[in-house]
């Protein structure tokens, strides 16, 4: 608008933005329908800083998208200090199972038996077949929930040379 104008109620003047809370709209795999409510808390970055937010879910839609598979969910964060704009994209870090002081092992390692799973561990300079019970699942990992404890060593590598009871002799590579 310039001076000597005309202006109607129809003109836009400027536009007036509160960014003091801003919204956080992402999309959830079906799989974890379940694990996300209202309240829950998660973790998000955005490229232009490194500080990582707090987020806090306010909403999911009532249903799954059936083209994507997926639930819409929004969470709010306060912007204090307004380094968040609308409309940036970020990276969620979403808290979505926590079981403690969990064992992973390289699935890999994992044996299957007739009962189960059993992992080789080496016991007295021996290979000892050991039964577990396996719990979540990673890309390349897998959570031991009975039958090893902190501090077991496992063998990862030459399974098939191995057997139960069969000596065993660790050496450094250079």
């Amino acid at each position: 608008v310039y001076p000597g104008s005309i202006v109607s109620v129809s003109t836009i003047l400027t536009d007036i933005e509160d960014n003091s809370v801003v919204k956080v709209d992402f999309s959830l795999p079906e799989k974890y329908t379940s694990l996300i409510k209202p309240g829950s808390k998660h973790r998000f970055t955005i490229a232009s800083d490194d500080k990582t937010y707090s987020t806090t879910v306010i909403a999911t839609a009532a249903s799954v998208n059936e083209s994507t598979r997926t639930l819409q969910v929004r969470a709010t964060t306060r912007n204090d200090d307004g380094r968040l704009l609308p409309g940036q994209s970020a990276r969620l870090t979403l808290a979505l199972m926590s079981t403690g002081d969990a064992i992973t092992v390289p699935s890999n390692v994992l044996m299957p038996t007739s009962q189960g799973y059993s992992v080789y561990v080496s016991r007295n300079n021996k290979v000892q077949a050991i039964p577990v019970e396996t719990g979540l699942r990673g890309s390349g990992s897998v959570q031991i929930t009975n039958g090893l404890h902190e501090g077991d060593t496992i063998i990862a590598s030459n399974l098939l040379r191995l057997g139960p009871g069969s000596p065993i002799q660790f050496v450094t590579l250079k």
